[in-house]
């Protein structure tokens, strides 16, 4: 099965953007790619290419995937007069698809990031997410909700929050063979909800942890049980209790 996780990093560091005001009716979540549709996303040519998934999806009818042949070089919005506006988000979160294997996507990375402009340029004047947020992101296999915070923009920052027109996420390591695929782009002015009993339909979990079947512990390192009051959702967690290894 597919595993899903709410991943978040630096709560301590959110803090809505500089004109924190949001315009009025600019409600949240605000949505800036269902990806239903590849319009929009290009990949820097000679790394990889973008396609639409109508198969492997998280919410909607597709998802973007992107099959790297070197870095990941994702972009959106170069040469567009499409804009959105970051006023008064906190968060800036997609789904995120690694396969098997390949949960170093950013671990693994020399360097990574996200940046952010308003001039059609994700180099001047812009404000970024740095690679140490995208680093301590645990991925796991299978679809990852990340909740990333997004950072103060100083004076320094030319950048026109409101109408943000260009996008780049990176990972520059050898990712030759991967393919990840993204869903559900959005700000936030709050972390997401984790997964409740009424996704179960939408997410298709490893385990719910709701019973111990299938799970076992090796004898004589512990022992396991469901508690029911400690749990993330659903009507308990898997509780393991250990006099050794795990």
């Amino acid at each position: 099965g597919l595993s899903f996780a709410v991943l978040v990093v630096s709560l301590a560091g959110a803090g809505a953007l500089l004109g924190a005001t949001a315009s009025e009716g600019a409600s949240f979540p605000r949505l800036i790619s269902n990806c239903d549709t590849a319009d929009g996303w290009i990949h820097d040519a000679g790394n990889g290419s973008v396609s639409l998934d109508t198969e492997v999806k998280n919410e909607g009818t597709g998802s973007v995937k992107v099959e790297l042949t070197n870095w990941l070089y994702l972009m959106r919005g170069v040469g567009s007069e499409s804009a959105y506006d970051f006023s008064g988000a906190k968060y800036f979160c997609f789904d995120l698809w690694v396969d098997e294997g390949e949960t170093d996507l950013f671990t693994a990375a020399s360097d990574c990031g996200i940046n952010f402009a308003s001039d059609g340029s994700y180099t001047n004047g812009g404000f970024a997410i740095p690679a140490a947020e995208l680093k301590a992101l645990e991925l796991h296999a299978g679809w990852n909700q990340v909740a990333l915070p997004l950072p103060e923009v100083t004076e320094s920052v030319t950048a026109d929050i409101t109408k943000i027109n260009t996008m780049r996420l990176y990972s520059t390591s050898n990712n030759a063979g991967r393919t990840v695929r993204f869903d559900n782009v959005r700000l936030t002015d709050s972390l997401p909800e984790p997964p409740t009993e009424e996704d179960d339909s939408k997410y298709q979990f490893m385990s719910n942890c709701d019973d111990l079947d299938g799970w076992d512990f090796d004898a004589g390192n512990g022992s396991l049980s469901l508690d029911t009051e400690e749990k993330r959702q659903g009507s308990a967690s898997l509780k393991a209790a250990l006099t050794n290894s795990l």
